[in-house]
């Protein structure tokens, strides 16, 4: 019997080629092309970032390289696509899911939606190595599975292994995810938006862990995301994407330092940095609110915590001793990452939570412990806007119902006229037009849908607007316009914003003042320039310090 031999695979080669690849949707008569003749090349040992906005077909591309679509997309796949020189597009369905994980692995978005929930953590990845490698002693799978995670932050000492996902932080997820990827030695690791719903901090960490497996595990590393500061510290080659085409391609050096696309140079210009420059000063923007004696809103020890299960339980304070203040027409963004009780403090402030202790004053009315009455006196002076205008606003509403809610329920009119004008004019206050009332909610994208949750929030014409994460969910060309928005908004109208962000980088290019926050503690504020350029506490350093950053010499045409 003659013996089979198997091709070595030619190490001159690409590890990954894709050649005017192509991918529709949909029945023959109704296709959608989601991707078009897109071509670029992963070398071996090397990183790859494709960068792109929503819909630009980054992520359909990444699946395509595998044929991860679901049955039901009907998917049609074009062009050609080569891994190790043998064609995947043609390759049969049993040698492909040979090489998915054991070849090709994938760290995704969202880890607790990837993870089996009722599996504990360890156990999954075991089960990966099981799958390409067949039946290994128990034992010494576990080993494995310890000795990865070790390597990958998790140490023993925490118990990982025997954990269920929901017991982890979303870092420490991520970092199971990571290690089920690479717990088969693929030579290509694809993460698609790994860091995206991560806090700045544990983004760093996580990018500088795959920087790490890259060189450690020798693997190459195909990355998705829509953040080109984050690529570029990352990646060899960048890949730049919109409406599902190539729109440039080149060395890290080049895209980042002269960008040749005038694509490519919207997205560096709507990246926030620390090298922008601050705002315009408060005291030139508006001197009458320098002038005029006393602040707005002032915040004073104030002190708040939760309870958990059925004996009552109190957990650590998620706020303890907070403090802050803002003056007419200013901005104050509160910085910090998940938990840091930044938003439990925009809560305490608008009155959706009572905080247990401390003092919050605005515009000389106490409101801690106020009754219905005293709330009734400022209630239409403190609007908010959340991060989700999807689910802040009612689905089952029209636009223009939803925008001119308030005045209804406030008693200001009742005449449909007086209402619909109203409603028209606040739309077309924040760049959209006055027939989009007739519209509902899921017409509109998630740009649009923040543009409405905003006007809503100055029907009533407020003095105060609590801005809670507002733009952590969009596109960055998309939130450089909400972030316009508010602050021409701001210019002509004179309002306060209390701005809850994670973002440092914004931080400094909208505040006038900034509140750095974690564990429930106010930890550096002052000035944003002062704050940002000279931090005196640790936190604020690594705040700044996990920062992605374009080059210092980066220009644009």
């Amino acid at each position: 019997m003659a013996e089979t031999r198997v091709a070595k695979p030619d190490l001159t080669l690409p590890l990954l080629s894709l050649r005017n690849l192509s991918v529709r949707f949909g029945e023959s008569s109704e296709q959608v092309e989601a991707v078009s003749d897109v071509s670029f090349d992963v070398a071996r040992s090397s990183t790859v970032g494709v960068v792109g906005e929503s819909g630009s077909g980054k992520s359909v591309t990444s699946l395509a390289i595998t044929r991860l679509f679901p049955k039901s997309a009907k998917a049609v796949i074009g062009g050609a696509i080569e891994f190790r020189g043998r064609d995947l597009i043609t390759m049969p369905e049993t040698d492909l899911r040979s090489i998915r994980g054991a070849g090709i692995s994938y760290v995704f978005q969202d880890p607790l939606s990837a993870l089996n929930p009722v599996r504990r953590c360890g156990d999954q990845v075991a089960e990966a190595i099981r799958i390409h490698e067949g039946r290994i002693n128990r034992d010494h799978v576990r080993g494995r599975v310890e000795q990865l995670f070790e390597r990958l932050g998790l140490p023993r000492s925490r118990g990982i292994f025997d954990k269920y996902p929901h017991e982890l932080s979303g870092g420490m997820r991520q970092r199971v995810m990571i290690a089920m990827a690479l717990a088969c030695k693929p030579a290509l690791l694809v993460a698609d938006e790994p860091t995206t719903a991560l806090d700045v901090i544990v983004q760093k960490q996580i990018v500088d862990l795959l920087r790490e497996a890259v060189r450690e595990f020798d693997t190459s590393l195909l990355f998705i995301s829509h953040d080109l500061a984050l690529v570029s510290s990352l990646a060899d080659e960048i890949v730049v994407m919109r409406h599902g085409k190539v729109v440039e391609h080149g060395v890290t050096e080049q895209v980042t330092k002269d960008p040749v696309d005038p694509y490519t140079q919207q997205l560096w210009k709507a990246t926030p940095t620390l090298r922008a420059p601050s705002r315009t000063a408060l005291s030139t923007r508006r001197p009458e609110s320098i002038s005029v004696s006393g602040d707005l809103l002032i915040v004073s020890g104030v002190k708040h915590s939760f309870f958990w299960g059925n004996g009552g339980k109190t957990a650590p304070l998620a706020l303890d001793d907070a403090s802050l203040s803002a003056r007419e027409g200013e901005t104050v963004c509160v910085v910090g990452e998940s938990g840091s009780g930044k938003s439990t403090l925009a809560r305490c402030v608008a009155g959706l939570i009572a905080p247990q202790s401390g003092s919050i004053r605005f515009n000389g009315h106490e409101l801690v412990g106020a009754d219905a009455k005293a709330w009734r006196a400022v209630r239409r002076d403190i609007q908010m806007v959340f991060q989700d205008p999807y689910a802040s606003l009612n689905p089952r509403m029209k636009v223009s119902e939803l925008v001119a809610e308030g005045l209804l329920i406030n008693g200001i009119t009742t005449s449909k006229t007086d209402l619909r004008r109203r409603a028209s004019e606040l739309l077309e206050m924040v760049g959209l037009k006055a027939s989009h009332g007739d519209r509902y909610p899921h017409q509109f994208s998630g740009g649009q849908r923040q543009r409405i949750a905003i006007a809503r929030a100055l029907a009533l014409r407020p003095k105060l607007l609590i801005c809670d994460e507002p733009v952590t969910s969009l596109d960055v060309s998309v939130r450089a316009q909400i972030v316009q928005l508010l602050m021409d908004i701001q210019d002509r109208e004179g309002l306060t914003y209390l701005f809850i962000t994670h973002d440092i980088a914004l931080a400094r290019q909208i505040g006038d003042r900034v509140v750095v926050m974690t564990q429930g503690r106010v930890v550096e504020a002052g000035e944003a320039t002062a704050v940002i350029d000279r931090p005196t506490q640790d936190y604020t350093k690594a705040l700044l310090a996990a920062v992605p950053e374009m080059p210092a010499d980066f220009k644009l045409q």
